[in-house]
């Protein structure tokens, strides 16, 4: 994008890695080889709670990205045809990837929402908790390195306009809206997989007593010819 162009490498790495695009992106990458290492090796997958985690923080970043990024003027029309590639790839086909992903191997084990509560719940939370506090933490010594020195650009302070606490009378409002409603979307997405893999279970365990029934109702008959 124009706004990093002028930067420097350490900058470039910096605001790279400081997206949470970019982070989520590379947990489904790694996720997907540990994946089939632990397919092809040791004949299982990884754990559930895994599987979710991930899921949600990828489902964010779509989210976020065609609700709240998409929509703001100023970046559409700084997406050259290689950004709008990448941009889709990041932001859609990945994201759709994992979702499916997630859809196609859940049901295998029913979900206790009480326990969900006790541990999961929370553990899941941890890393965008994280993630926000060291935004706003490196925007804000960005943004007083910027009062010293000049530097660095005032675009570059954070890697979302939304966080950006310091632009105008009612940017720690938005901001704190912002992460709101990032924490909105990490507990009710948890809510929204985990209804969609109980309801994969309980289609699985209704299929499988079907089947169960189906043999059952074959053996009777062949006992009955047997007998006769």
């Amino acid at each position: 994008m124009e706004k990093f162009e002028h930067l420097g490498y350490g900058e470039r790495v910096s605001n790279y890695y400081a997206f949470f695009t970019t982070e989520s992106n590379y947990m489904v990458v790694i996720y997907f080889c540990v994946y089939l290492f632990d397919s092809y090796f040791r004949g299982t997958k990884p754990s559930f709670q895994t599987r979710l985690a991930v899921t949600v923080y990828i489902t964010i970043t779509m989210l976020v990205f065609w609700i709240g990024i998409f929509t703001a003027e100023q970046d559409p029309k700084q997406y050259s045809a290689y950004n709008w590639i990448t941009t889709l790839i990041l932001h859609l086909l990945m994201p759709i990837i994992m979702i499916t992903s997630f859809i196609v191997t859940s049901g295998h084990q029913y979900i206790n929402m009480k326990q969900q509560h006790k541990i999961y719940l929370w553990l899941i939370v941890i890393y965008p908790a994280i993630y926000c506090i060291v935004i706003l933490i490196r925007g804000h010594l960005r943004y007083l390195d910027f009062i010293e020195t000049g530097h660095p650009p005032r675009d570059t302070w954070y890697p979302y306009f939304f966080f950006d606490y310091s632009n105008g009378e009612y940017g720690w409002l938005i901001a704190a809206s912002a992460v709101v409603f990032v924490f909105g979307l990490v507990f009710s997405l948890q809510y929204f997989y985990i209804w969609i893999n109980n309801l994969m279970f309980k289609r699985y365990q209704t299929s499988e007593h079907r089947l169960y029934d189906f043999y059952q109702k074959i053996l009777r008959q062949l006992n009955k010819k047997k007998k006769s």
